[in-house]
């Protein structure tokens, strides 16, 4: 199960280091900051629910520290579409 949150922290650490193309100043840069954001938020949310899976032996679900991962992945997905829509060519 740890191999599975190495796996997951790595893509993550992937994805932070891909840049969107930009082409429009204003909403593309509002985009990218909104991306960047999101990418440090679902990035400290693995950490927490990785450490709370660590130290649960079997007595904590880490429901709240999902629901917290589940949560940043949204707005991440969110902030991909804005990078999709703001920073494209048209």
């Amino acid at each position: 199960m740890r191999a599975r949150f190495h796996v997951v922290a790595g893509w993550i650490a992937a994805v932070a280091v891909v840049s969107p193309p930009q082409t429009e100043p204003g909403d593309c840069a509002a985009a990218t900051e909104h991306y960047k954001g999101s990418v440090s938020a679902i990035t400290d949310a693995l950490r927490k629910y990785e450490a709370c899976v660590t130290a649960s032996n079997g007595k904590d679900h880490c429901g709240a520290e999902m629901q917290a991962l589940d949560t940043a992945h949204d707005d991440f997905d969110d902030a991909v579409s804005d990078i999709e829509k703001d920073c494209t060519k048209k």
